[in-house]
């Protein structure tokens, strides 16, 4: 059978700073926490395992393919991309501040981060420019 999967460094490249500023807290704990392949903290660092990891499982004719997906402001993929940005960056947070405890990590205060979610949501609505990259990877297996 053939087993194909998309993943993505980022939750999105963009105009917006406190996007940036959350995005890399969040890399950090995954790093501090060992759930992280970006030995930087500064991404996911899955895509460059991907066809490595398919390799080990036994997959072959592994092939790849890139995507961009624009979810500027007036594009289609805004408003999605806006309600799981939303999401995301709300439900990590507990994750956040626990790792921030646990490591000794200078993780901002839950009214810090509540700022910061607040003008994130701001910031990808007035005038935002911003790509979201993913990889697909599949392979075959007998």
């Amino acid at each position: 059978g053939v087993l194909r999967l998309t993943e993505t460094d980022h939750w999105g490249i963009g105009s917006s700073p406190a996007m940036a500023k959350l995005s890399d807290l969040v890399y950090e704990a995954l790093l501090l926490t060992g759930h992280s392949f970006d030995a930087s903290g500064h991404s996911f660092g899955i895509t460059p395992m991907l066809e490595r990891l398919l390799t080990e499982a036994g997959y072959q004719h592994i092939g790849a393919r890139a995507h961009v997906v624009n979810f500027s402001t007036g594009t289609k993929a805004h408003s999605a991309m806006y309600q799981n940005l939303r999401v995301f960056y709300k439900l990590v947070q507990p994750f956040m501040l626990k790792t921030g405890r646990d490591f000794s990590m200078d993780m901002p205060s839950q009214e810090e981060l509540d700022r910061l979610y607040e003008q994130m949501l701001v910031e990808l609505l007035d005038n935002f420019v911003g790509n979201f990259f993913l990889l697909t990877v599949w392979g075959e297996k007998q």
